[in-house]
């Protein structure tokens, strides 16, 4: 592309991210109405194929991007770039349009933070992500002293053998456990309690652990917005849209520099990596992989790279989500690893966002259909959360609402998603089931909203 095909392109991204951010701005304060799952999703679908887009485009053309991320671009034909424009637009369209089938049905009753049984549970959920740390760290002595290995970790690529890998997807409990805790001591309006103090602690400091052994940033940031989110919107879940503007703002100053942090707590020394610190540079940093990837598969197809569509091996891959690597078999390829196998310089594994899993699961015709099948996925989960309003469920719509829009937008796999969520679903229903409480049978019936 020469500079009028890059400065062309980035004045249409802009001038339909204008559009599309006033639309949402006027809706929210038109509406004055609570916060919804789907405000997380358009957020994360804005920042991801329209702001990112348009600051790739700038640092491609002013040649600021690194090596790397540049080299990562097949192609710089503008008409790739301009049709993954369009199927970024169509994309949002059609959530929106399967957003608009309301689900109209009986939640359960709201949960008893206050009642024995949620102790206990929460007790439970404890116990199994602090056991399961202690388990997982056992092959290199304490617990902290698996830091230094953190990023062999994130790799899978470590020298020394754990029998007991197995029981990491466990050690997620202790996530849970922290909010459980927080609610029970928020419930006894703040007193002092040495029970829940001390398992509030052991669940922290397990999570903390555990987070920092992962080398996971977004988790790490997850896990302080959750309660964070949860005291600002607190009971009425209005949006303080320029509280929530700081806020987004500060996460990826914190998503761009945690790293020092957790390479300093790793190595107990500064990391002499140079870095830009500049929002602009950490958004490129964290997600051009989203738009190289768009842009890659329209010019690996028309070359013939890429063959046939993937969603029946998807959906055998979600069989074997939540079975031990050791036992799924050789032929279980996700795909993140097949979307990597295309490039030859990749460092790591490169996920798929929601525009690119559409196109490898059904071609061109997959903008249209996945999006639509996500937006009705979020409706379901706002409508339930709308019926369900105890303390639990709302620090649980905080945290879906966080993480599963973020999943759903720029690292979709559904083997994946499910794999990520499994702390998540075994967790909440487990505090269903010790609920006494319990309501009947979910009922649901579909209308299309006008």
């Amino acid at each position: 592309m020469n500079d009028f095909d890059y400065i062309s392109i980035i004045i249409i991204y802009i001038l339909i991210l204008c559009i599309i951010v006033l639309t949402k701005i006027i809706d929210i304060r038109k509406s004055k109405r609570k916060i919804k799952m789907i405000d997380f999703l358009d957020f994360y679908y804005i920042l991801i194929f329209f702001i990112t887009p348009i600051l790739c485009l700038i640092q491609i053309r002013n040649g600021t991007m690194s090596t790397y991320q540049r080299n990562l671009f097949m192609t710089t034909d503008a008409r790739y770039f301009l049709i993954v424009l369009l199927l970024a637009i169509i994309g949002y369209i059609f959530i929106h349009l399967g957003y608009r089938i309301k689900i109209i049905g009986k939640g359960i009753k709201n949960i008893d933070v206050k009642n024995k049984k949620f102790f206990m549970v929460s007790v439970l959920l404890m116990c199994i992500g602090t056991g399961a740390l202690l388990l997982w760290t056992k092959a290199y002595g304490m617990p902290w002293d698996i830091f230094p290995y953190a990023s062999q970790i994130r790799s899978g690529v470590v020298e020394i053998y754990n029998p007991f890998t197995f029981v990491k997807p466990f050690c997620y409990f202790s996530v849970i456990a922290t909010y459980n805790f927080i609610i029970i001591w928020e419930s006894k309006k703040w007193k002092l309690n040495f029970s829940v103090s001390l398992c509030l602690a052991i669940s922290i400091f397990s999570s903390i652990i555990f987070l920092i052994a992962n080398d996971g940033r977004m988790l790490m940031l997850i896990y302080v917005l959750v309660p964070l989110i949860y005291f600002l919107l607190k009971r009425k879940r209005k949006i303080p849209i320029v509280k929530l503007a700081i806020i987004s703002i500060l996460m990826l100053l914190i998503v761009g520099n945690i790293d020092k942090f957790t390479y300093l707590i790793r190595n107990h020394e500064k990391s002499t990596r140079e870095t830009n610190d500049s929002i602009s540079s950490i958004i490129v940093d964290e997600f051009s992989y989203t738009y190289s990837n768009s842009v890659n598969f329209l010019y690996m197809k028309e070359k013939g790279i890429i063959q046939g569509f993937t969603e029946l091996n998807d959906l055998y891959n979600i069989i074997f989500s939540w079975i031990p690597e050791r036992f799924t078999p050789d032929n279980v390829v996700t795909l993140f690893e097949r979307n990597t196998s295309y490039y030859d310089n990749a460092s790591g594994t490169l996920p798929t966002d929601l525009i690119t899993a559409s196109l490898y699961k059904f071609g061109y015709i997959g903008i249209f259909i996945i999006p639509v099948l996500v937006g009705i996925l979020i409706r379901i989960l706002d409508e339930y959360f709308q019926k369900n309003t105890d303390s639990f469920n709302q620090m649980f719509f905080i945290l879906v609402s966080i993480y599963l829009p973020l999943r759903l937008v720029a690292y979709y796999d559904l083997s994946n998603i499910l794999f990520g969520c499994f702390y998540i679903i075994i967790s909440y229903i487990l505090v269903i089931m010790s609920n006494k409480n319990r309501g009947g049978k979910i009922e649901n019936e579909c209308t299309i909203e006008d």
